[in-house]
């Protein structure tokens, strides 16, 4: 479905990519993890199409995504999620949804999509007049996810969701995650909270200073425990 080939890039003159390999299938959920500032942002911003490589490859579906504008990229099925919780704060939770059911490919089913968005995150149905700004943290991480479904995407890019987040909101974030994948939705999940993601993963890439150092194909207990230490830094003692 995705995929990303050689791709090299960053700002101006500051490269951070260096020949970055990626693929993501239909009806996974990939995840790209690593510490701060290894790449992972910048490689998202690649494939929504906010920064144009300096080489390499985006294909989606078969199709170079590199040139196209991000407005374009939604209209293909390509839904980002940024870093930050982008919402509109002083519009009420409502509001927001409606301005994002704006882009719903097939218009006849919006109400459908405004139902399934409010179903996997009943607290924003409980806010639903609530403005953007006066919500919780992780409400508003709800709601930029939701705003990112309501146009249906074919693939949804989550950067860093669990961000800022309380341990129980992360876990309920990360579950209302693997749903969205479970109803249909590829995603590709960059996260600096390996364990949370590591739990709702199918496949696994590590990024270290703009290159993949690792990817698994398979995510036993060993494999997580091994990617946790190894790469990651992490243990369970």
């Amino acid at each position: 479905m995705l995929e990303v080939r050689n791709v090299v890039g960053g700002y101006g003159e500051i490269q951070i990519l260096h020949g970055v390999n990626l693929t993501v299938h239909r009806g996974e959920v990939v995840g790209l993890l690593g510490a701060n500032g290894v790449g992972k942002t910048t490689l998202l911003r690649v494939i929504s199409g906010l920064i144009r490589p300096g080489g390499g490859q985006v294909l989606y579906q078969g199709q170079d995504l590199v040139g196209i504008s991000p407005a374009r990229l939604l209209r293909m099925g390509i839904a980002h999620v940024p870093q930050g919780r982008h919402i509109f704060s002083d519009m009420t939770v409502k509001e927001n949804l409606l301005v994002a059911l704006d882009r719903v490919r097939d218009r006849v089913n919006a109400g459908e999509r405004l139902e399934y968005a409010l179903n996997l995150f009943p607290r924003l149905r409980e806010r639903y007049h609530q403005l953007g700004g006066t919500l919780s943290g992780g409400e508003q991480q709800m709601l930029a996810i939701a705003r990112a479904l309501a146009p249906k995407p074919d693939l949804l890019m989550l950067d860093e969701p669990s961000m800022g987040l309380a341990p129980v909101i992360v876990e309920s974030v990360f579950k209302t995650i693997r749903q969205i994948a479970e109803d249909g939705t590829t995603i590709l999940l960059v996260e600096q909270n390996a364990t949370a993601a590591l739990h709702v993963v199918d496949r696994v890439y590590v990024m270290e200073t703009g290159t993949i150092v690792h990817q698994s194909e398979r995510l036993d207990d060993s494999e997580l425990q091994r990617i946790k230490e190894v790469y990651l830094g992490l243990s369970d003692s």
